[in-house]
């Protein structure tokens, strides 16, 4: 998902922390996307019980939720989370769903000065 938004390249994910406390392992990482004129960092906690039963180890869970915790202060597939699924967009609806510009008074539109141009109005 980070590589078909950010492209190859276009992020970074770093572990900073590693620590045991008590029968828990606990993982700070730092995601940073890179953009045109900045980057912007994001870090982020994951914990995993030492015995962990589950799929993977210890390790892995723990930097895999704070992955995910960094993913979601970036609002990455906040979309997901939505009760109501967006209903897909038909061929031409876009145009239809765009606002037009509020002018103020004593303007025109760009079309408006375009056929006065023209001499058309």
């Amino acid at each position: 998902m980070l590589d078909d938004l950010c492209g190859l390249g276009g992020w970074e994910w770093l572990i900073i922390d590693t620590q045991q406390i008590g029968d828990r392992l606990t993982l700070t990482g730092s995601l940073t996307i890179h953009g045109d004129d900045r980057s912007l960092t994001r870090q982020a906690t994951g914990t995993e019980d030492i015995d962990c039963s589950s799929y993977g180890d210890p390790s892995s869970n723990a930097e895999a939720m704070a992955l995910r915790r960094c993913c979601a202060k970036f609002g990455l597939g906040r979309d997901l989370w939505r009760k109501e699924k967006p209903q897909p967009l038909k061929m031409g609806q876009r145009q239809q769903q765009e606002k037009q510009p509020v002018l103020t008074p004593g303007t025109i539109s760009r079309e408006e000065w375009l056929k006065r141009k023209a001499g058309k109005a």
